[in-house]
């Protein structure tokens, strides 16, 4: 227990310091996922470190295997409504390489409509240039939705079971049964309420309210 403890210590420390790569969430996850009662905050750092290392083999060899040991209490992912599954493949690609792909894509299609409008129509230059605008399109509205779910503070994960409310306190109805550790959900807003801070967290299929001191938001 005590080593463990001493290495988190160590990996806090480094992402304090703004080192937040792939490598020490990475790191920092499995010391986490062999520190027994600590699932939810391995989860919570293979998932940010995701956002680094969207292709790396062994992050994704640790994550599913860690997703086995919750099978039956948690979620694989937070539901997502219908378009934004049309987009599933952003996951696949760190947010930087969409801006510098976007940005590409939007470059050749002002190319293409400068060289159409000096040129003529003769080289089909126009329908080249809708195709790129286009694809520069997609990989925008890829861009805002890998950016909102990957900015600081959008994500979470349940280290404690705990009860969605229909507001931000124990005065309000409970809706369901105890989300199990492991739930991972979407965060859209905090509030203090009853000396406690309050997450609204929620996935396409259900919402609410839960106390702060029960997730690991990343």
């Amino acid at each position: 227990e005590e080593r463990w403890s001493d290495a988190e210590r160590d990996y806090r420390e480094l992402l304090a310091r703004g080192e937040r790569g792939g490598a020490v969430l990475f790191n920092l996850g499995n010391v986490y996922a062999r520190w027994t009662g600590h699932e939810a905050e391995a989860l919570a750092c293979y998932r940010e470190a995701e956002r680094h290392w969207p292709n790396d083999a062994n992050l994704a060899s640790n994550l599913d295997a860690l997703l086995v040991r919750l099978a039956g209490a948690a979620s694989r992912t937070p539901g997502e409504s219908r378009l934004a599954e049309l987009f599933a493949w952003r996951r696949d690609f760190a947010t930087g390489t969409l801006l510098d792909l976007a940005t590409l894509a939007l470059a050749l299609t002002l190319l293409l409509g400068a060289l159409r409008s000096a040129l003529g129509a003769r080289f089909a230059l126009g329908r080249l240039a809708l195709a790129t605008g286009i694809l520069a399109l997609v990989l925008g509205a890829g861009l805002l939705l890998r950016w909102s779910e990957t900015r600081p503070g959008s994500n979470a994960v349940v280290r404690e079971p705990a009860v969605l409310r229909s507001g931000p306190g124990e005065s309000f109805e409970a809706s369901g049964a105890a989300l199990p550790i492991g739930s991972e959900l979407r965060v859209s807003e905090l509030r203090e309420a009853e000396r406690r801070t309050w997450v609204r967290v929620g996935d396409a299929s259900r919402s609410g309210w839960v106390p702060r001191d029960a997730l690991v938001v990343y």
